[in-house]
This record gives structure tokens, sequence and C-alpha cells, in this order.
């Protein structure tokens, strides 16, 4: 093979590398909306609880009832606790900054809807709880929603956390 052929094939690999490189970059492009690599929400999207289709035997743990899911079978009712919606709103974000693993996703103040995400010992990707506060006179209901977008958590280290959660929720409303 002479110099002239072995530069002609490098330069021609070196064509096909860039020009697909190209084309990589604008497929992510268009798929993602405009916004390189997805939106500024990223892939996790607000949960509606509307239209929400969960049911027990899927992984993760949900407490709410028919008025607020009426398409979801929940583990457990609803919550009700006995403090206005900024009361409650503030044990939620004291729990999220007592808790190392967990962080604040997004804040949706006008329909009292935020998304945790939080770290556990048994799972490798983080897990997700959305909370909605629903005002109920003096009092508030708590919609809680565990689950894991991606991993191998089971429904019983969904409870387990979510139980974490109300236990913390209750004693601080107890103490305050």
């Amino acid at each position: 093979m002479t110099l002239d052929k072995l530069r002609s094939v490098i330069l021609g690999i070196c064509v096909i590398v860039i020009l697909l490189g190209i084309l990589a970059y604008l497929l992510v492009r268009t798929g993602s909306g405009g916004d390189f690599f997805g939106d500024s929400q990223g892939t996790l999207k607000p949960i509606n609880f509307a239209v929400l289709h969960y049911n027990p035997s899927q992984p993760g743990y949900l407490v709410c009832d028919k008025s607020v899911c009426p398409a979801s079978i929940a583990d457990e009712d609803i919550v009700r606790i006995n403090m206005p919606v900024q009361g409650l709103r503030g044990l939620l974000l004291a729990y999220v900054d007592d808790n190392q693993t967990a962080r604040t996703h997004s804040f949706d103040i006008s329909s009292n809807q935020f998304t945790f995400t939080e770290r556990v010992r048994e799972a490798k990707y983080p897990v997700v709880m959305t909370a909605q506060i629903i005002p109920d006179g003096a009092s508030s209901q708590l919609v809680l929603y565990s689950y894991s977008p991606l991993g191998e958590l089971t429904s019983k280290d969904h409870e387990k956390r979510t139980r974490r959660w109300l236990e913390h929720i209750y004693n601080r409303a107890k103490s305050g």
C-alpha cells in the first residue's frame, strides 16, 4: 500500500467519524425538544395524581384516596394532619433539610406539590418521593408516592421509606 493510498483511507475514516458525530449531535438535539440532553427538569416529570395508574403489585408505595387518585389503587388511605398547608409544607422542607440523603427536585407552591429525590442504601439510583398537600379547612391532607424510576427497590422498601417520612412529619406536627 502506498503512502497516498494510506492517507486517503485515513482521511475517509476521519470524514465518516465526523459525519457520524454530527448526526448523533443532531439526533440528540432534535429529540430533546431543543434543549441539549433533556429539558430543565431532566427526565423526572411531575406526577399527575388524577391520572396516575398505580396498583399495589407495582414497586412503589402510594398514600392516597379515590378523590385525588381516581385511576389508582392506593396502598394506604390519604393522611390527614391537623395543621394548615403552610405548616405542613414547612415540615416537609424541614425533613429534607435535616436529612442529608434527600434533595428537593421540584417545588410547586401553586399546586402544593413537591418532588424529592433521596439516596438510600438499598438502591443504586436515587428514589423519588412526591408529596402533595391538599387544604382541608384548618387541616391538611397529605398524598405521598414513593417510587424508583430506575432500580429494583421492592414495595416493602418503599413502604418503609414512606413510613419513615410519615413518622418524622407526625412527630414534628405533635411537637410544634
